[in-house]
């Protein structure tokens, strides 16, 4: 359809033109509206050809808006799912923009697409019009997730650029919910995460993002999910963010243990330099397939009884043929009690390395036993467990309800049990019945764990400070060297940065 006369003058910006036809009654909005753009929508689509000073085009087309407005024109018309707002947000239309909100624009209204005008200012990088919406609509409306489940701020997160960088930082001026979850329990930082973003990431730990944030649907953290990512650059990131304070909730505490799934060293190595405690985690609750020798654990024919127990990191390195991985812990004193008053005289476990046929583990496990842990060890154990107490599960209920049942749906209802109460726990342990007084665990914030805060606040001597934080320099033995550690006596390998420890890229 030719385009109306109205339509010419809007796309000549002749706004005396405009005003004339409109006022004169030879053009009518309502006519027009049958053309393939409504005039309000013409107004605020870049003619290609122009060669206009953008600010003095924004000018003009602001203009060409108040007189359409003035005159009757819907100021949230849509084709095809798109509005004037969109449009002057996705070009960088500011004048535009401002008038829009000044007018009542329908800023929450989406494409067809699912976009809104926000996100579409954040995808194009227009900041200015990113830092003018911030500063003027509503914190709902800044917080609106789309229908994929995206807000502005994911959407600045996933993509690493400058412009990006600074659409982040007007809306977290603005006061958006840093930890807002979207689909599949996505937030602005898990989106930095995924894409490697590395100055977002920063952004958002600086800012109060909490980079440990639970999604509800995978339950697990941004740390647990990096553990488990074959690329260490996402975890080494993640730690380098969290340097100077490291913290840890209770949905990290499966983290070192799924770091065994694909087997990096470099990723253990950097948890425990980060002060991360040693934990006890169910083995039901993971799926281990080690690379040593491409056997997954259910291939073993694990005993009931192993399928249950609450195994220490120590422990799934013995079981998993990890000896290299055994000794790092061992030379670094990364005991639970279970490697103090279980590990070694627990039938199923040595009957379990015997059929293994895991020669080397059997070894580690006959020094183990055959060697009194001396009472420095015995007192790091009993601090780092009463330290991280709230970070663990009530593993112990869970197992003995198990005990209690042969029948293997009650098993797996357990099991369903004891993901949500490891999962969602309080702030601490002393107010869960004040808080919650029907024993619910769902509905109670996790707590959060920060070993350097912590320790340093008990007025320790520095050796045992420094033992606890694991900033010894035996922690920071080369992973290549691992299998090298003499078990006992003086270990005198000196602290590594090689490629491969700091960035888990292969030499």
């Amino acid at each position: 359809m030719d385009k109306s006369v109205l339509i010419q003058a809007i796309n000549e910006r002749n706004v005396e033109k405009i005003k004339h036809l409109l006022e004169s009654g030879q053009c009518l909005l309502k006519e027009d509206c049958n053309v393939e753009n409504p005039p309000l929508l013409e107004c605020v689509i870049p003619d290609p050809h122009s060669g206009g000073i953008p600010n003095e085009e924004d000018a003009v087309r602001c203009e060409i808006l108040k007189i359409l407005v003035r005159h009757g024109a819907e100021i949230n018309v849509q084709v095809n799912g798109i509005s004037a707002s969109m449009l002057a947000a996705n070009y960088g239309y500011l004048n535009c923009l401002r008038f829009l909100v000044e007018s009542g624009a329908d800023f929450t209204v989406e494409s067809h697409n699912g976009r809104t005008a926000l996100t579409m200012a954040v995808m194009n990088e227009e900041v200015e019009c990113v830092k003018y919406l911030a500063k003027h609509l509503p914190l709902s409306t800044l917080n609106y997730k789309d229908k994929h489940g995206m807000s502005a701020l994911m959407l600045a997160a996933y993509c690493e650029s400058e412009m990006r960088l600074l659409c982040m930082q007007h809306l977290i001026s603005a006061g958006v919910d840093l930890d807002l979850e979207g689909q599949f329990g996505f937030t602005a930082s898990k989106f930095a995460l995924y894409s490697c973003n590395n100055p977002a990431v920063k952004l958002l730990r600086q800012s109060g993002a909490a980079v440990s944030t639970v999604e509800n649907n995978e339950r697990f953290s941004p740390l647990t999910w990096a553990a488990m990512w074959p690329d260490f650059s996402m975890m080494s990131k993640l730690l380098q963010c969290a340097a100077e304070n490291p913290t840890f909730t209770r949905r990290d505490q499966g983290c070192l243990h799924r770091a065994f799934n694909i087997m990096r060293k470099p990723k253990i190595r950097a948890l425990v330099m980060q002060g991360f405690p040693p934990l006890e985690c169910l083995w039901s609750s993971y799926e281990f397939r080690f690379s040593s020798n491409c056997i997954s654990v259910y291939d073993l024919k694990l005993s009931p009884y192993l399928r249950k127990v609450a195994v220490s990191p120590l422990a799934l390195a013995l079981l998993g043929n990890c000896p290299g991985i055994a000794r790092y812990f061992i030379t670094n004193h990364y005991f639970t009690r279970f490697d103090i008053v279980r590990l070694c005289w627990d039938p199923e476990i040595r009957q379990f390395l015997l059929d293994a046929r895991f020669s080397e583990c059997l070894e580690i496990l006959a020094f183990l036993s055959q060697r009194p842990h001396s009472l420095f060890t015995l007192s790091l154990v009993a601090v780092s467990s009463a330290l991280s107490r709230d970070m663990r599960g009530n593993i112990e209920d869970v197992k003995c309800d198990k005990e209690s049942s042969n029948d293997k749906d009650a098993y797996d209802a357990y099991d369903d049990k004891h993901e949500n109460s490891d999962l969602d726990v309080g702030s601490s342990r002393g107010n869960q019945d004040e808080e919650n007084p029907s024993g619910d665990l769902r509905n109670i914030n996790h707590c959060v764990f920060r070993p350097r805060e912590t320790v340093e606040s008990l007025g320790l001597p520095s050796t045992l400070q420094q033992t606890l934080l694991y900033q010894t320099p035996t922690s920071g033995i080369c992973c290549y060297l691992w299998e090298e550690i003499p078990l006992g006596g003086q270990v005198n390998f000196p602290e590594c940065n090689c490629q491969y420890c700091v960035e888990g890229e292969e030499q």
